[in-house]
C-alpha cells in the first residue's frame, strides 16, 4: 500500500499501482462493470509495458486511475518509431479482448454470462475507439503527434494539439446532442490536456 494507491503486483519488474481515485467508480457503476473496466484498462497498460520492455525501454511502473491508466517511462529517450509501436500495444490488447468477448458472446446461450460478456465487449470497444481518436493525451493523439514529428518535427506538437482540440469539441457536441453527458465530461477533460500540449 502506498500514499497514492495500492500496489497489486509487479509486471516485468515494474510495480502495478491501483490509485485510490479509482474506487469512486463503485459509487456510479455496478461492481461487475467496475471490475471489467479495471481489467480492460490494466491489460491495456500492460500491453504498453510489454512492448516497451521488448524494445529495451525501462518502465518505471503502471498505474490505474479513475479516468485513465499509465505505463510510466521516460518518453524523451524513446524514438518516435518505437513510441508508435509501444503506444499501439495498448489498443491492440483492447481490440483482441473485444474480438474474444464478441466471439464467446455469439456462441453462448442467453444468460447472465452473456450480459457480462456484452459489458466486456462494449468496454473494450469504447477503449479501443476512444484511444485511437487523435485527441491528446490518448494513444491516438500521441500516435498522430509522433507521425507528425517524423514528418515535420518543428510543427508536430502544434498541429497535433490543434487537431486534438477540434476533435474534443466535436466529441463534446456529439455527446451533448445525444445526451451522453459522461462523453461531454471526458471531452472537456481532454480539451484542457490539449490546451496544455498546445502551450508547450
Amino acid at each position: 500500500m502506498t500514499q497514492s494507491g495500492i500496489k497489486l503486483f509487479d509486471f516485468q519488474g515494474s510495480p502495478v499501482i491501483l490509485k485510490w481515485w479509482f474506487f469512486i467508480l463503485f459509487a456510479f457503476l455496478s461492481p461487475i462493470l467496475v471490475v471489467i473496466i479495471f481489467m480492460s484498462v490494466l491489460l491495456h497498460e500492460m500491453g504498453h509495458a510489454y512492448v516497451a520492455n521488448k524494445l529495451g525501454y525501462r518502465v518505471r511502473g503502471i498505474s490505474i486511475d479513475v479516468f485513465f491508466g499509465a505505463a510510466e517511462m521516460d518518453i524523451s529517450q524513446i524514438h518516435e518509431r518505437d513510441s508508435i509501436k509501444i503506444i499501439l500495444g495498448g489498443p491492440v490488447i483492447n481490440l483482441i479482448l473485444f474480438l474474444i468477448s464478441s466471439l464467446i458472446w455469439i456462441i453462448i446461450p442467453i444468460g447472465s454470462v452473456k450480459e457480462i460478456l456484452w459489458s466486456a465487449l462494449s468496454v473494450n470497444a469504447i477503449l479501443f475507439i476512444s484511444n485511437m481518436l487523435p485527441i491528446f493525451p490518448t494513444d491516438g493523439g500521441r500516435i498522430f503527434r509522433d507521425i507528425m514529428v517524423i514528418k515535420n518535427r518543428q510543427r508536430a506538437i502544434e498541429i497535433s494539439a490543434i487537431v486534438s482540440l477540434i476533435f474534443c469539441i466535436l466529441v463534446a457536441i456529439f455527446g451533448a446532442i445525444f445526451g451522453h453527458w459522461m462523453v461531454v465530461i471526458f471531452a472537456i477533460f481532454f480539451f484542457f490536456f490539449s490546451i496544455k500540449e498546445l502551450k508547450s
